[in-house]
């Protein structure tokens, strides 16, 4: 089987950069008491164990792109060779960003440079919990 990425998004919705940029561009966001809420985009403190978790049950992956907007974790290892970061710019024109929207960035995956053609999207809360094999998403 050919190579296979692995694309997750993230957001760390506590970051005050963050958050002045979502709310100079959504008037109507009330920060602590709509579903937009920053206690809805939680930091990374548990976003590490999805990379353990890749490492450790799926170390067949090919690359895996974190997908973010102007954000890197602090504890991630941008030395690793799997692991690249793909800001909004890479996959955006100018005159559409920023965007805050998970559909409009979910469909424009596909412009990471680089990407294989056969790749997996994930959630950053969802996690490979067990062994994987490339045969259980192919």
């Amino acid at each position: 089987m050919s190579n296979i990425d692995f694309v997750v998004t993230w957001v760390d919705g506590g970051d005050p950069k963050w958050l002045a940029k979502k709310k100079l561009f959504d008037k109507s966001i009330q920060i602590d008491e709509s579903m937009n809420a920053s206690k809805n985009y939680r930091p990374g403190n548990n976003f590490k164990y999805w990379f353990r978790a890749v490492e450790k049950n799926a170390p067949w992956v090919h690359k895996i792109y974190l997908v973010t907007d102007d954000q890197v974790p602090e504890w991630l290892n941008l030395a690793h060779p799997k692991i690249e970061v793909i800001d909004h710019k890479q996959i955006f024109p100018q005159d559409a960003l920023p965007t805050f929207n998970s559909n409009a960035i979910d469909i424009n995956l596909y412009k990471i440079p680089g990407l294989s053609e056969q790749f997996v999207y994930f959630n950053d809360d969802i996690y490979i919990t067990n062994s994987t094999t490339s045969e259980d998403f192919f």
